[in-house]
């Protein structure tokens, strides 16, 4: 399974478990703990050994067990429209990623956002996708 798909699925069962344990619950993922806090509701991951804390919804807090694991939703997501300065495109990639719009002989546009690689179509006013890679694209 791909680093990202794992993280994904690790990401989402975080916070769709039922409680069993108390206090502080620890499990492996990768090379690093995860922990999940009761009193806060929270759980701390280590992602490019960096420690992320996630906070679970209070309905979910309650019942939450880190150790459950749970299958991945059959759907995937469908994106829809992708701009440089959207407050949606989390993970531009704004300090390293400059000079990243070119024109293509087809008169579109291309340039990137997280994994995310935009094909602008001026004259139509639309976008294409391509979602493939697993990792923040630089050039």
């Amino acid at each position: 399974m791909r680093a990202s798909h794992r993280a994904t699925a690790i990401l989402q069962a975080l916070f769709s478990c039922p409680k069993t344990h108390h206090t502080m619950l620890v499990t492996r993922h990768w090379t690093r703990d995860a922990s999940f806090n009761e009193e806060e509701g929270s759980v701390r991951i280590f992602l490019r050994g960096r420690p992320i804390v996630l906070y679970a919804p209070s309905e979910l807090a309650e019942s939450y067990d880190l150790n459950k694991v749970t299958t991945p939703p059959q759907t995937r997501l469908k994106l829809e429209w992708v701009t440089l300065d959207s407050p949606d495109s989390y993970g531009y990639r704004g300090r390293d990623g400059r000079s990243n719009l070119y024109l293509l002989p087809t008169g579109e546009m291309v340039y990137f956002v997280a994994a995310a690689v935009v094909l602008y179509n001026v004259e139509e006013q639309s976008q294409r996708h391509y979602l493939g890679h697993t990792d923040d694209v630089k050039w």
